[in-house]
C-alpha cells in the first residue's frame, strides 16, 4: 500500500502549530499565530507553505478548539466556521478528517503517553477500562477513550458545560457571586477555567479580578488569598474529576492538562484535590484508587491528529 504524507494541525483561537509526517513518523512543527489570518483557508496555506507540502494526494487531520459536528466546526474563540468537504474540495486533499482539540489529546494519551508531570495519585487501571482526560485552559474541556477487542475508540465530550454544584458552604457562596455575575446558569467551565480562578481569589479577596498568572505569582510569593484561592481551585478540580469519574465511567484514570494547570505547575494543592475527588458519599470506594495524572505538554493536539490519521486513512 502506498504512504500517502499527513498533514495534521492543531488550531487553537491563538495558536496554531502545522506538522508534516508519512506513516514511519513526523518532522519538524511549524508554528502561527491564528490572529494574524483572516480565515482557515489563509492559515493552512501559510501552514503548506512553510512545510513544503503540497495539498493534492495529502491526508489533513485538524485539532481544533470547538465542538465538531457532521464534518462541521465552529472555533470558540475566532467564529471560523470550518468544513471538512469545502476544504477537501479548495485544496484538493486526498481525505480531510476535523477533529475536537481533546479528543486529538486522546488519541495522543492512548496511543504514546508522556511521562507525567505530576502524579497525583499513582493507581493501577483495569484492563480494557475507559480513561478520561480533562483540559483547564480557556475552556473546561473533556474527552474519553477506550478499547474494544484491541480497536481504540475516542470521544470528546462537552462535561465542562454541567452545572456547578456546590457541596460546602464556601462553595455556595461561590455560586452566588458567580450567578450574579452572569445571570443565570454557572457551568463548571465558569468555574475552573482560567477566568474561573481570576473570579474565585477576586471573591475571596472582595475586589476586581486579576489575571490567573497574577493570582499563581501572588501564590507563589505566599499572599495568604492567593493561597487560599489555589487550595480552593484544587479541591474544586477534584470534585469536578471525581463526579466525571463516576458520570463517564473513567475507571481507568484520569489525565489533566491545559493553561491553567500547567502555569500553577506543583502549586496544584494534592491533598485537597484528592480530598474533593474521593468525596462521593456511599461510592468514594469506587474512585480512591484511580490513577491521576497531570502533563504539561503542549504537543498532544498535534500528535493526537497525526496519530488518528493512520486510523482513519490507513
Amino acid at each position: 500500500m502506498q504512504d500517502h504524507p499527513i498533514l495534521s494541525a492543531d488550531i487553537g483561537g491563538t495558536h496554531a502549530r502545522f506538522l508534516h509526517g508519512v506513516a514511519d513518523g513526523g518532522g519538524k512543527p511549524a508554528d502561527f499565530e491564528s490572529g494574524d489570518y483572516p480565515d482557515i483557508a489563509a492559515l493552512i496555506e501559510a501552514g503548506l507553505k512553510q512545510l513544503g507540502l503540497h495539498a493534492q494526494g495529502t491526508d489533513a487531520v485538524l485539532s481544533l478548539a470547538g465542538p465538531v459536528r457532521h464534518g462541521r466546526v465552529t472555533l470558540t474563540n475566532l467564529s471560523w466556521v470550518i468544513d471538512a468537504a469545502d476544504l477537501q474540495k479548495r485544496f484538493g486533499f486526498r481525505h480531510v478528517a476535523l477533529l475536537n482539540d481533546l479528543e486529538a489529546a486522546a488519541w495522543a494519551l492512548a496511543d504514546d503517553p508522556p511521562e507525567p508531570s505530576l502524579v497525583l495519585r499513582d493507581g493501577v487501571a483495569e484492563p480494557g477500562a475507559r480513561h478520561a482526560v480533562i483540559s483547564a485552559s480557556t475552556g473546561l474541556g473533556t474527552a474519553y477513550w477506550s478499547r474494544v477487542d484491541g480497536k481504540l475508540q475516542v470521544q470528546a465530550a462537552e462535561a465542562g458545560h454541567a452545572g456547578f454544584a456546590p457541596s460546602e458552604d464556601w462553595q455556595v457562596d461561590l455560586l452566588r457571586t458567580l450567578l450574579e455575575r452572569y445571570a443565570g446558569r454557572v457551568s463548571w467551565e465558569r468555574v475552573l477555567s482560567g477566568s474561573g480562578l481570576s473570579l474565585l481569589e477576586a471573591h475571596l479577596r472582595g475586589g476586581e479580578a486579576a489575571a490567573s498568572k497574577d493570582v499563581v505569582r501572588r501564590a507563589i510569593s505566599g499572599e495568604a488569598t492567593a493561597v487560599t484561592a489555589v487550595k480552593r481551585y484544587s479541591r474544586l478540580l477534584g470534585v469536578f474529576a471525581g463526579d466525571l469519574a463516576l458520570a463517564a465511567p473513567a475507571d481507568g484514570g484520569i489525565w489533566f492538562m491545559g493553561g491553567v494547570l500547567t502555569g500553577l505547575g506543583k502549586l496544584l494543592d494534592r491533598e485537597e484535590f484528592l480530598q474533593g475527588f474521593d468525596a462521593k458519599g456511599r461510592l468514594s470506594p469506587q474512585v480512591a484508587k484511580l490513577p491521576l495524572m497531570v502533563t504539561w505538554s503542549d504537543d498532544l493536539g498535534i500528535r493526537g491528529a497525526w496519530y488518528a490519521a493512520q486510523t482513519l486513512f490507513r
